[in-house]
């Protein structure tokens, strides 16, 4: 079996998951559809209250920067690869019982940072995903409140409505009253145990 020193970088340029919250739905479709208040029934976005919320614009913040960073570190591990496996004059399919010491090190070298690419990008999708429960959890009493406040008997995710009216929307005031108490959230990368096998 052959190592082929081309393709090692080709599956290391990884999307790493900028975690930028999700866009607002536009409310116009439903809006043009609009029918009697049906007494009740309340609406909420929450990936509307993620986007717009200080806490959830501050926590992508620390998430882009997270991804910045992670994109230069494998950059600059990949280019100081690739230069070593062209300087050993490694390129195209290489038997690997064709290569001396030092190539085995600079083939291996490459795979790890094609190892390390993959690792970063589960990464910060880990920490977007425990970033996002973070702002839930600090949102939930929020939302409780409003619930009662509005005299809501039921509450519906407003990006599954198709049409109707949409007055008793919670959104814009989870987004003020969450704004009041939490302006930020800590984000910190969630790290790789290294020394846990993988598919462990």
């Amino acid at each position: 079996m052959s190592i082929d020193c081309s393709l090692i970088f080709r599956c290391a340029a990884v999307v790493l998951l900028a975690s930028s919250a999700v866009a607002a739905h536009a409310a116009d479709e439903v809006a043009s559809m609009e029918g009697p208040a049906v007494a009740g029934v309340c609406f909420l976005s929450r990936e509307a209250v993620f986007a717009n919320a200080a806490a959830g614009k501050d926590a992508g913040a620390q998430l882009q920067k997270l991804v910045t960073d992670a994109q230069a570190e494998i950059e600059r591990d990949k280019a100081h690869a690739e230069a070593e496996l062209l300087r050993l004059g490694l390129r195209g399919k290489v038997a690997p019982d064709k290569l001396t010491p030092e190539q085995t090190r600079a083939v291996q070298d490459a795979q790890a940072v094609q190892q390390r690419a993959a690792q970063r990008s589960r990464e910060i999708e880990a920490t977007r995903a425990a970033t996002l429960e973070q702002i839930s959890n600090a949102a939930q009493p929020v939302i409780a409140e409003a619930y009662k406040r509005h005299g809501c008997g039921v509450l519906i995710d407003r990006g599954t409505v198709l049409a109707g009216n949409m007055s008793h929307d919670l959104t814009a005031d989870v987004v003020k009253s969450l704004d009041a108490r939490v302006k930020s959230v800590p984000v910190a990368l969630h790290r790789e145990d290294t020394a846990t096998p993988a598919g462990r």
